[in-house]
């Protein structure tokens, strides 16, 4: 064969479809879905004890305390949602 029949028989196959489009450049693959971002959670104080109050700081102490009880609670009752009904 001629040299000019075999460049002719290979692009006739290249733009026929026997060769792969991606031959010299391959694809990356699918691309992975974006998730969405969760919120930060929030940094939690460490809890309150008796040595730690005195009475320059109670008030303070006071507020810290109730909002730990407070996110103990409504932790609480996320859980208790979260929980299947029996039937």
């Amino acid at each position: 064969m001629t040299r000019t029949t075999l460049f002719g028989l290979v692009a006739a196959a290249a733009l026929g479809g026997c060769v792969p489009a991606n031959l010299l450049t391959p694809s990356a693959g699918p691309e992975k879905e974006a998730r969405p971002v969760e919120p930060p959670r929030p940094t939690l104080k460490p809890p309150v004890t008796a040595g730690q109050i005195t009475p320059t700081n109670a008030h303070e102490k006071a507020d810290a305390l109730r909002d730990e009880m407070d996110r103990d609670y409504e932790r609480a009752l996320d859980a208790a949602d979260a929980k299947p009904e029996k039937k």
